[in-house]
């Protein structure tokens, strides 16, 4: 498995520039999620207002409630892993640190958003 060896500062540095980017796409991806709950909250009004019109048989069909099926999931925020990283690096008493590829702190160290990683197909 691939290892690099990086020291502590560079290391809190790449982490605090990785912190930087994943707060910015926390920020754009919560504001969406806000406009999504706006719009998933017009479309339940909307069909309780068709569901004022049902007659008896069509309400006790629906079992007496209204579903809304597509509603928006709420965001992870990418920045609270990287926070992490950056909190067990300034507990740790090392100079360096020697990170494979598949650990944690790597993956907290090397972030970017997925607007700039490289695509792995044609479609992408």
């Amino acid at each position: 498995m691939p290892t690099i060896t990086i020291s502590r500062e560079d290391l809190l540095k790449r982490l605090r520039e990785a912190k930087a980017r994943a707060e910015y796409q926390d920020v754009k991806a919560a504001k969406k999620h806000k406009a999504d709950e706006a719009e998933s909250l017009q479309r339940f009004r909307d069909l309780c207002r068709k569901a004022m019109k049902w007659d008896y048989r069509k309400v006790k069909a629906q079992h007496f409630s209204v579903r809304l099926f597509d509603t928006p999931s709420c965001p992870y925020r990418l920045a609270s892993k990287i926070e992490r990283a950056i909190r067990e690096v300034n507990v740790d008493s090392r100079k360096e640190f020697r990170l494979s590829t598949s650990s944690d702190w790597f993956e907290a160290a090397t972030w970017v958003p997925d607007s700039e990683r490289p695509k792995s197909s044609v479609c992408d």
